[in-house]
């Protein structure tokens, strides 16, 4: 169930740790995991994170004696600490945590998580998995300043209701999948999401496509099955690339667009 403590003993080499399929409730982060200074790709899936009481803490308070007060504390977030993320795990570039309990991403209700000497922190992860967890109803809203360098994000199947308004500053994001949540609108900002490529919105209780596709010209497979679209017709216009389009089981009664070299898949 606790990852054991011997683990950090290989922390100068370590730079894969593949953990998935386990029965894991806690990760000892500060007393085990942030010695892994080069680790670049760590994969926690298809475990028990978050699950149980105090995020994941026994009630016999097991992993409270094994590990000590300092990993205890309550949250069910992956990482304990903004510090700990951008600062001892300053390497890493990927993180599957899909098929969890967790809630949040990085525990942000800490003083200390937003700045050390005035210097805004941030990690180098450009792919991130955390779909099929609890995350909701708000993404943590400091997604685009912690996670710059994001190119692949996956937060579908949890319960997102809305996306922080800076989201539009990944630059890099290239593929984001929202499919199987609760969102209604995307904010503005999204049409400055330029690069994205592919965007899974499935499943979501959007109304309309104009409000998401302005700006993405280079988008080349949206899908938007199940939801509440109504009218598509100004929505099309910017998307230059758009290779493949799925609207399947919505309220559409009339398709109107300009000439465009795109499938309805």
């Amino acid at each position: 169930r606790y990852l054991p403590a011997e683990v950090g003993s290989v922390g100068r080499t370590l730079r894969v740790l593949l953990l998935g399929c386990n029965e894991i409730r806690s990760l000892p982060f500060t007393s085990v995991l942030s010695n892994l200074t080069a680790l670049e790709r760590i994969d926690v899936s298809h475990n028990r994170l978050g699950d149980g009481c105090s995020g994941g803490v026994e009630a016999d308070g097991s992993f409270l004696k094994e590990h000590g007060e300092k990993d205890v504390v309550g949250w069910r977030a992956l990482f304990p600490s903004v510090g700990i993320l951008c600062q001892r795990l300053s390497k890493l570039k990927v993180v599957v945590a899909n098929n969890n309990y967790l809630e949040e991403f990085v525990r942000e209700d800490d003083g200390e998580n937003d700045a050390t000497d005035g210097v805004i922190l941030s990690s180098g992860i450009e792919i991130l998995d955390m779909s099929n967890n609890q995350l909701g109803p708000f993404v943590f809203p400091t997604l685009a300043s912690l996670l710059p360098l994001l190119r692949y994000l996956n937060l579908s199947n949890n319960a997102i209701e809305e996306l922080p308004e800076n989201i539009g500053a990944l630059s890099f994001l290239r593929h984001l999948d929202l499919s199987f949540n609760r969102i209604r609108t995307l904010p503005e900002s999204t049409s400055k999401l330029g690069r994205v490529e592919v965007l899974k919105l499935c499943q979501n209780k959007l109304t309309e496509l104009s409000q998401i596709a302005v700006g993405w010209t280079s988008m080349v497979s949206l899908d938007l099955r199940k939801n509440r679209i109504r009218h598509v017709s100004k929505g099309l216009e910017g998307m230059l690339s758009l290779e493949c389009l799925n609207l399947t089981d919505n309220l559409i009664e009339v398709i109107e667009r300009k000439e465009q070299n795109f499938v309805l898949c």
